[in-house]
C-alpha cells in the first residue's frame, strides 16, 4: 500500500509542476479560446500519466478561479463534471465542491465515483491543494482516486482474511477501507495507536479481538488487522502442537541414531577388551571403563 501511496504522491507532484497546470489555475473567470490548446495538451499529459499508473481509477484537477474541472477525458464546469462522475453517490454537489475548495485540505477522503456502466463505487480520494507551497489559499485541487475494490483484491490474497478484518484508517479516524463490514464493531481511536506498530487485545465490542497495527511510512494512515482472539489462540495452539510434535520426533529419531552409532563405535572396543581378557585369563568387569 505504501508503494502505491508513493506513486500517488509522485503523480500529484508531476501534475502540480506541469507548467500547463500552473498557467490554467491562475486564470480567473471563463477560459478564453487561446487557452483551448493548453487544456487539450494538458489532458493528453493526463492520459499519459494514467497509462503509467494503471492501478489508479481516475484523477482530475479542479480549478477554483474558473470553476472548471479537467480529467484525462473531459473538461467542463464543476457542476457538469459532478453529474458525469459523482452524481448518484451519497454526497451532494454542495458538499463535494466545498471539499474541493477547503483550505489546507491535504489528505484523504472517501468519494463516490460513477463508472461507464452507471454503477457508483466508493474510492479513496487523495487530495493535494495547489499551489503546493501555499495550501492555505488554494486555487486548484488535485484529486487522485484509488478504488476500494482494488485494495480489497490485494488484501484478500492473504489466506486468513476470511477469518478476520483488515482496516485502513487515517489521522481523523476515518475508515478508508475495510475487508468486512464494521457494523456493530468499535474501532480503537487513531490517537490510541501511538506507537509505530503494536499488538493488543480489545474487547470493547463484546468479543475479544487481537488487533495488530502498523503505521504507514509515507502518510499518516495506519493499517490494522483484527482477528477474533479464539482464532488467534487456535493458531498459537497449532504452532505449539507442531513444535511439540517436532521436538518429540527429534528426540525419538535422535535417540535411535545415538543408540545405533554408539553400538557401532563401541563394538570394536568391546571385541578388543574381550579378546585381551580371554587370552590372559582375567575376567572383565563391566563397571570398569574399557578405555582405562
Amino acid at each position: 500500500m505504501d508503494s502505491r501511496l508513493e506513486d500517488i504522491i509522485r503523480l500529484s507532484h508531476q501534475i502540480a509542476l506541469n507548467t500547463k497546470t500552473k498557467s490554467i489555475m491562475y486564470v480567473k473567470g471563463d477560459l478564453e479560446p487561446r487557452h483551448s490548446y493548453t487544456v487539450t495538451s494538458l489532458s493528453d499529459d493526463f492520459r499519459f500519466y494514467k497509462a503509467a499508473n494503471s492501478y489508479i481509477n481516475s484523477f482530475f484537477v479542479y480549478f477554483k478561479n474558473s470553476d472548471t474541472i479537467l480529467t484525462d477525458r473531459t473538461f467542463g464546469r464543476s457542476e457538469l463534471i459532478y453529474r458525469l462522475i459523482v452524481e448518484g453517490g451519497d454526497i451532494s454537489y454542495e458538499e463535494w465542491i466545498a471539499l474541493l475548495q477547503k483550505p489546507n485540505n491535504r489528505g484523504h477522503a472517501i468519494l463516490p465515483v460513477r463508472h461507464v456502466d452507471g454503477t457508483v463505487k466508493k474510492s479513496i480520494a487523495f487530495l493535494q491543494p495547489l499551489p503546493i507551497e501555499d495550501i492555505s489559499t488554494p486555487v486548484a485541487m488535485i484529486v487522485i482516486l484509488l478504488e476500494e475494490d482494488q485494495i480489497h483484491k490485494n488484501i484478500q490474497s492473504l489466506e486468513w482474511t476470511n477469518q478476520g478484518r483488515v482496516v485502513i484508517i487515517d489521522e481523523h479516524n476515518n475508515v478508508l477501507a475495510s475487508t468486512q463490514s464494521l457494523d456493530g464493531y468499535t474501532l480503537p481511536h487513531y490517537n490510541l495507536l501511538s506507537e509505530k506498530s503494536g499488538t493488543f487485545i480489545d474487547d470493547s465490542s463484546g468479543e475479544p479481538n487481537v488487533i495488530s497495527y502498523i503505521s504507514s511510512e509515507v502518510s499518516r494512515m495506519k493499517y490494522l488487522t483484527i482477528i477474533p482472539q479464539h482464532i488467534f489462540i487456535r493458531k498459537v495452539e497449532d504452532i505449539r502442537r507442531l513444535t511439540l510434535v517436532g521436538l518429540s520426533l527429534c528426540i525419538l529419531v535422535g535417540g535411535l541414531l545415538s543408540f545405533f552409532f554408539l553400538r557401532k563405535n563401541y563394538s570394536p572396543v568391546s571385541q578388543l577388551v574381550n579378546g585381551v581378557t580371554e587370552r590372559i585369563g582375567i575376567p572383565f568387569e563391566k563397571v570398569v571403563n574399557e578405555y582405562h
